[in-house]
């Protein structure tokens, strides 16, 4: 009986009112496309079967600028859950970032790798796939990131 005592104040603070939705802040300048800024091309890239995640499927994409010059070395950008920011009208928009960073001399030519943390296809009728991103990210975390 001592428990029923303390349970409806918990109950009250577990049910408070449900938290405000997030706010997007508006993209940048940046993140528009600009009339006369050339686009980098992006092509996807096939990644090898996962030794850490066997049986996981990742995409990849890589962004090479329209600045780049053959025979000199880019700089490099790595996105993790690449495909959400290399989506055209995404939130982040990061190729048209890119795009526009380096015609304004902000950045140098800059290659960009966009990857996803990975899935594990279904295997029944009806099924959906499993996302692996938090899987993925605590070893990140653990043995890389400290």
């Amino acid at each position: 009986m001592v428990l029923l005592r303390f349970l409806p104040p918990f109950l009250l603070l577990t049910a408070a009112a449900p938290a405000a939705p997030r706010e997007i802040p508006p993209l940048s300048a940046d993140a528009q496309t600009r009339a006369g800024v050339p686009e980098g091309s992006v092509q996807t890239l096939a990644l090898p079967a996962s030794t850490i995640y066997p049986g996981s499927v990742r995409e990849a994409a890589l962004y090479l600028p329209a600045q780049r010059k053959p025979g000199e070395p880019l700089h490099g950008i790595i996105f993790l859950d690449g495909p959400g920011y290399q989506k055209a009208d995404g939130s982040s928009r990061a190729t048209i970032v890119l795009d526009n960073l380096i015609a304004a001399g902000s950045i140098p030519p800059s290659a960009a790798i966009f990857v996803s943390p990975g899935t594990i296809p279904a295997t029944l009728p009806g099924a959906a796939s499993r996302s692996i991103r938090s899987f993925v990210y605590v070893f990140v975390d653990t043995f890389i990131g400290g």
